[in-house]
């Protein structure tokens, strides 16, 4: 059986779509046959851990705007499909998925995993209201051909855009959380790293935790200042984007809540100095909540103010160190605690990592994929699997 995966990006191997190629590759491991359609630049790398894949790198003109991105992408696409038989096709957007439904017949279900930051509009900037109106359409051609539609956050907006306008025939499994899950370090160091994070910190109460974290020997200390997400490193005289930093070029930015992932992922301890950063985490990106969500998921102990403010979410249970407000000595306490006593530290992590883990994961992701084909795909017991149809041009 094949598979076919579209997805349209150029943005550097910490794209959201090639993290979902790569789990989708490995789940059906000995059942499909992947084939993954895409102009990332360093999928290539990414092929490395897919099981049983084939990647085709359909390029891109360089310095493209928008239309001719995509006008590029779906042309090669096109050839691509257009020879092939396929049992299933998944895609990101209605970048990819205009053509292929345009083409797709009844018997091949189409399962759409809308993206929740277009890592095209990222690259290239904002394209004009014609295209982006156009886009819309496709969007809507793409939904009324749908059979499963896998969404990442049951509380998302869009998520409630998408259900209204799909057809009473498609499928809406629970939703999947991509943020939530553990992953690699994308910026390890040799020193560890405090970040603090500041959604509108004065200027004395700033330099009363950088003095306070002076004193501890050996951390390296940064500010995410999530307002205007930008990331200020300890010798380093002016702040830097946050999506420029830890794309380490500065004309290939990589998905703001990506770089944030990034910097709590190569954080050892992230301090939220006032209790008013959950109420506005989600201010400056379409994942709400990630300065503390992502800091659970990456298994961070999180030193947090007492005082008002969003309440902290549950899951972090013991992952969460209290400090009253205001009391910079307690805060730096605290962050020594678990930067140099390691059994502590360890202990919380474990747990942590295994509550988390156990609820989000990638295995169950796969799981959850494999359930999602197997209602669309599978025969019934007996009845023998038809051979895999043409993708059609349009009459």
């Amino acid at each position: 059986m094949r598979l076919l995966v579209a997805a349209f990006a150029e943005i550097p191997s910490l794209s959201f779509e090639s993290e979902a190629v790569t789990e989708i590759a490995k789940a059906f491991e000995g059942w499909f046959e992947v084939e993954i359609f895409t102009p990332m630049v360093e999928a290539g790398a990414h092929l490395e851990a897919f099981h049983g894949g084939r990647l085709h790198r359909v390029p891109l003109p360089p310095q493209a705007d928008a239309e001719a991105a995509t006008a590029a992408f779906r042309r090669g696409l096109e050839r691509q499909v257009d020879s092939a038989g396929w049992d299933a096709v998944h895609v990101f957007s209605a970048i990819e998925g205009r053509p292929i439904a345009d083409r797709l017949p009844p018997g091949v279900p189409l399962i759409f995993q809308p993206q929740p930051v277009p890592s095209l509009l990222l690259r290239i900037g904002l394209p004009g209201r014609g295209w982006a109106a156009r886009l819309a359409a496709d969007e809507t051609a793409v939904l009324e051909r749908t059979q499963a539609l896998v969404l990442h956050e049951a509380t998302d907006a869009g998520a409630l855009r998408y259900r209204r306008r799909l057809t009473p025939h498609a499928v809406l499994p629970e939703p999947v959380d991509l943020d939530d899950y553990h992953w690699e370090q994308l910026v390890p160091g040799a020193a560890p790293v405090v970040l603090v994070l500041d959604a509108g910190l004065d200027d004395p109460a700033r330099q009363a935790i950088d003095q306070a974290l002076a004193a501890l020997p050996g951390p390296v200390v940064r500010w995410l200042d999530l307002r205007r997400a930008q990331l200020r490193v300890e010798g380093r005289q002016e702040p830097t984007a946050l999506s420029a930093w830890f794309a380490g070029v500065a004309d290939r930015p990589v998905p703001l809540r990506l770089a944030a992932r990034a910097a709590l992922n190569a954080s050892d301890v992230v301090v939220i100095p006032h209790a008013a950063v959950l109420d506005t985490a989600g201010g400056t990106t379409s994942c709400r909540r990630w300065g503390v969500l992502q800091a659970a998921a990456c298994r961070r102990p999180v030193v947090l103010s007492e005082g008002p403010g969003a309440p902290a979410p549950s899951r972090l249970g013991e992952h969460l160190f209290r400090f009253p407000a205001g009391d910079w000595g307690a805060m730096a306490d605290l962050v020594r605690s678990l930067l140099f006593h390691p059994t502590k530290a360890i202990q919380v992590a474990d747990r942590a990592r295994q509550r988390v883990e156990a609820e989000f994961s990638a295995a169950e992701f796969r799981r959850r994929l494999r359930a999602i084909y197997a209602g669309l795909v599978e025969p019934e017991p007996g009845v023998p699997r038809a051979a895999p149809v043409r993708l059609e041009r349009p009459a």
